[in-house]
């Protein structure tokens, strides 16, 4: 159950980060789809780093708690992007999503392997098929989850801009200000034909509601990520411990220890050579 929720969870953290990472950089830092692709470049480079390692630690074993622990640098790296978009500074978004890439190579080939492991041998397309299908329902429920948050806030911030500003937007404005919010500024027509002081009022107020938006979202994001690490390590810590066994003396079960009982009280088999009794005390 616990690496089932964390693919879903990590690949609705990841597309989400994506979407909402691109737009903020390049509508609000006004960066090009070359530098925008290029920052967002970083977050492969954990997985090119960390995949080796994190196979054969998940081999030892150690597969559960690098699922927490990607969690955890997960929900710590949303929660410093969260910062970083506050301060509107792109300097802060490199160290961020350079962590967050570290975060999935610790997630998605531990959980893997311990469904694979869970499973029967002639079920491993069966365990195959659900670690496929828990990360699609956490892109596409999760995503959409994500996109009415962010919906909701950005335009219960334009309400509140609409309705607390000094200077009353005008229909012009109004109209503009909508018509930013619903597509992307450049496209806009609207915001296109207004004068300059007003252009430049509905853009910053647009960015505004944006930006709020995309605070609250990762917030929210993180934290449910953050939780789902905590609650993974209370599971892991609740189980009882195995002890060890040497190897080559397997558990002996109850049927085992029946049929040992049964050979000792049925005597020597037909044949048997039988010793006299004083031979068989010493």
């Amino acid at each position: 159950m616990v690496p089932l929720a964390a693919l879903a969870l990590a690949q609705c953290a990841s597309l989400s980060l994506i979407v909402y990472v691109t737009l903020y950089l390049q509508h609000v830092l006004d960066l090009g789809a070359l530098r925008t692709g290029l920052l967002l470049l970083v977050t492969s480079l954990g997985t090119v780093a960390l995949s080796p390692v994190v196979g054969r630690l998940t081999d030892r074993g150690y597969g559960r708690w690098l699922i927490v622990t990607g969690l955890a640098v997960m929900g710590l790296s949303l929660l410093w992007l969260t910062y970083g978009v506050t301060h509107r500074h792109g300097a802060l978004l490199v160290p961020a999503l350079l962590v967050l890439g570290l975060a999935t190579p610790l997630i998605y080939p531990s959980a893997t392997a311990l469904i694979m492991v869970a499973v029967s041998e002639s079920a491993r397309g069966v365990g195959a098929s659900l670690s496929v299908q828990s990360r699609q329902i956490g892109a596409t429920l999760g995503l959409a989850l994500m996109n009415a948050l962010f919906t909701t806030v950005e335009w219960g911030e334009r309400n509140s801009l609409l309705e607390g500003s000094g200077a009353p937007f005008t229909p012009e404005e109004q109209g503009a200000f909508d018509d930013a919010l619903s597509q992307e500024r450049e496209r806009s027509d609207l915001l296109a034909r207004l004068p300059g002081s007003s252009r430049s009022r509905v853009r910053d107020a647009a960015d505004h509601a944006f930006v709020r938006a995309v605070e609250v979202s990762f917030l929210v994001l993180g934290g449910l990520v953050l939780l789902a690490a905590v609650l993974a390590c209370a599971v892991l810590l609740s189980r009882p411990r195995s002890v060890a066994r040497p190897a080559g003396r397997p558990q002996a079960t109850r049927s085992s220890m029946r049929a040992e009982r049964a050979s000792r009280s049925a005597g020597p088999a037909v044949g048997a050579r039988r010793w006299p009794a004083w031979r068989r005390r010493r």
